[in-house]
């Protein structure tokens, strides 16, 4: 398998970060796709990154919405320990946006990724 493979890890709760993470990735899917070159990118929301996947708190809703019907090849992640320990810890309801998918460990999953393979960035 040639393709590219890229775990993003975001756990930053800055909303510049998760707006800077999307330019680079969105740049990179498109250089990709102009040169005819596979590429599979997965951005794991995570920790206080899962706010860039949350409906009420997300700025980036629509831009996440673009890029993942213009992508098939980009994947968003949300992980579940943190959305249940929200929940215990603070009573949070989380909703997330229709366009994260939901994984048990978000921490498991990277490391699962890099086993696989995948490059692995810590936003």
């Amino acid at each position: 398998d040639d393709s590219t493979r890229i775990v993003f890890h975001l756990t930053n709760p800055d909303q510049t970060v998760a707006s800077e993470l999307l330019d680079d990735v969105e740049a990179m899917l498109a250089a990709y796709q102009s040169d005819g070159r596979p590429l599979r990118i997965e951005v794991v929301g995570h920790s206080e990154g899962l706010d860039m996947l949350r409906e009420h708190l997300s700025p980036h809703k629509e831009r996440i919405h673009q890029l993942a019907v213009r992508y098939s090849n980009l994947t968003f992640v949300a992980c579940q320990n943190t959305i249940d320990r929200l929940k215990v810890e603070r009573g949070i309801e989380v909703k997330l946006i229709p366009d994260a998918q939901v994984i048990d460990s978000g921490v498991s999953h990277v490391v699962k990724r890099q086993q696989q393979g995948w490059s692995y960035i810590r936003v």
